[in-house]
């Protein structure tokens, strides 16, 4: 890999999130906003390695303050559309009040979006970026992947803390962070030197950040339910919402353990082989 590589890299990444930021503000469709998401994601992760790799000759806030606002709303609209999406699951349920205030949660948060999404700054982002890549662009290749294992090493031993301790929804926000930002991270590496240790270890985080991903969406639509009763405390579907509620705390509950487990294994067969590695 020449020195080149690594900007080559962060570049890609910056066209990936235009692009979806294009598509988003055109369309509005629910693809495009997660897409711009999970970019946006993968970007403050690069960010975060890029401002260690600079020694903070660089440091990552402006990009951080600009993709913030954005990134939030674009978040609400995403959650009110699963919410609606996972709803339609309880084919024997009729809740068409709660199915009512989703859409116009769904309005409401597609208004907001919209206005970040005009209020946005492309050609800031540019500027930012031609900051960035003069800050690093003299860093050699095996700096680079030194520190970028080191970042990964650091966050692997933030997770593992929890090993032991009681596992709660805190905690398990907590890894979901660590392991986005680690997949990402692993990307990174990928490009400066492919190892099929860490191919491996990308492809097993992967899989663990679905698993979480799934209880986290499942989580949302309960606190959403949550959130409609109190504000509509006579409905007359309250009893079946209580029941809603409390399957999918008891299926999250069971799934949150799985996860836990999941992650006891993972750290137990990871951390012995990073160490090999720095």
């Amino acid at each position: 890999m020449n020195k080149s590589k690594l900007i080559q890299y962060y570049n890609n990444q910056s066209d990936t999130f235009q692009r979806y930021f294009n598509q988003a503000q055109e369309s509005m469709e629910m693809e495009a906003i997660h897409q711009m998401r999970v970019a946006i994601k993968k970007l403050k992760a690069i960010w975060c390695l890029l401002e260690m790799l600079s020694d903070k000759k660089w440091k990552k806030t402006k990009h951080f303050s600009l993709v913030k606002n954005l990134f939030k709303s674009a978040g609400k609209l995403r959650e009110t559309q699963l919410n609606l999406l996972m709803t339609e699951q309880f084919e024997d349920i009729n809740l068409p009040e709660y199915t009512e205030d989703l859409i116009k949660q769904e309005k409401n948060y597609s208004k907001k979006l919209t206005l970040s999404l005009e209020k946005f700054e492309l050609q800031k982002l540019e500027r930012l970026n031609a900051k960035l890549l003069k800050a690093i662009i003299n860093i050699p290749d095996d700096i680079v992947l030194k520190q970028a294992l080191a970042n990964v090493k650091k966050r692997n031993k933030k997770i593992a803390k929890t090993k032991g301790l009681l596992f709660n929804e805190h905690k398990l926000h907590k890894i979901r962070i660590q392991l986005k930002a680690m997949q990402e991270i692993l990307a990174v590496i990928e490009e400066l030197n492919t190892n099929n240790a860490m191919v491996t270890l990308r492809s097993q985080i992967k899989s663990l950040n679905e698993h979480i991903g799934q209880w986290h969406d499942y989580k949302i639509l309960s606190k959403s339910l949550k959130q409609f009763l109190s504000k509509n405390p006579h409905n007359q579907n309250t009893s079946l919402i209580k029941n809603v509620i409390k399957d999918i705390n008891s299926e999250q509950k069971e799934r949150q353990q799985e996860i836990f487990g999941l992650i006891e294994m993972y750290v137990a067969e990871h951390n012995p082989k990073l160490n090999r590695y720095i």
